[in-house]
């Protein structure tokens, strides 16, 4: 279980870099060569090889719904790392995503 949270944790990471070599470039060429933007795009295939071997292992009816748990870091992620605003609907959304996942969880 702990494999599938590190993949969320990692594909907004992936996320959060290259949305930041958006906001700092103006061109498809610019994204080539700004310096976080092949890191992240490298970091989000790592990641889809990593969670081909997590749900390998484990039951995709339980596994999947954890690869929401990402909403959460890439909101967390957005307020802090990229100084984005989060309206009160996002926030209760990501509260929805937390109880469903909780629910799920709590059958193992």
């Amino acid at each position: 279980m702990g494999l599938i949270v590190l993949c969320t944790v990692l594909i907004a990471a992936a996320q959060v870099l290259m949305k930041m070599s958006l906001n700092n470039t103006s061109s498809v060429l610019g994204l080539v060569v700004y310096p976080l933007f092949i890191p992240g795009l490298l970091l989000g295939v790592a990641v889809g090889f990593l969670l081909t071997f997590t749900l390998k292992h484990g039951e995709l009816s339980v596994l999947h719904p954890f690869i929401a748990v990402g909403f959460i870091w890439v909101t967390l992620a957005s307020i802090f790392v990229v100084g984005e605003t989060v309206s009160f609907t996002n926030i209760i959304g990501v509260a929805a995503i937390v109880a469903g996942v909780c629910m799920i969880g709590g059958k193992q």
